[in-house]
């Protein structure tokens, strides 16, 4: 298995490693099966109710987990269009869940992705499917330059 460690954008919310409030996720790719993935444990501040996870933070690893399955696939930076999540059960805080994504079709300028949470043994908490605008060769060049290895 060929597996490499992302980038990530220091201040972003999902990937930062620098942000104080983020959730710093550290992705990976999966160069043969073309997906990405990473362990997350969302901490007890993301909750909304009742130590559940709340949803706007769950789409938001969903949503970036799709954007780097994008990025690594296109070779292209990838912004969101819309994203649909199903829920299916509660993700509490302090467990650790595994986020996978896919690209499923692309397009000229976009591309249709799925992603998914789920438990260490695999059982499916959530699982999001994203259309995404892929953006020029060149303005992709541009904001690579902001990424830290």
């Amino acid at each position: 298995m060929s597996v490499k460690k992302l980038p990530h954008f220091e201040g972003c919310i999902a990937c930062g490693q620098k942000n104080p409030l983020g959730l710093k996720i550290t992705f990976f790719f999966d160069e043969e099966k073309k997906m990405v993935f990473a362990d997350v444990i969302f901490e007890k501040h993301f909750i909304g109710y009742d130590n559940i996870i709340h949803g706007g933070i769950i789409t938001t690893a969903l949503d970036e987990s799709m954007a780097w399955a994008n990025i690594e696939v296109t070779l292209r930076m990838a912004l969101t269009k819309t994203i649909k999540v199903n829920f299916l059960k509660p993700v509490k805080a302090n467990i650790k869940y595994r986020v996978e994504s896919y690209v499923k079709q692309v397009d000229e300028n976009k591309s249709l992705t799925y992603a998914c949470l789920k438990d260490q043994e695999g059982e499916i908490y959530a699982e999001s499917e994203g259309e995404f605008i892929l953006m020029s060769e060149q303005r992709s060049e541009k904001m690579k330059k902001g990424l830290t290895y």
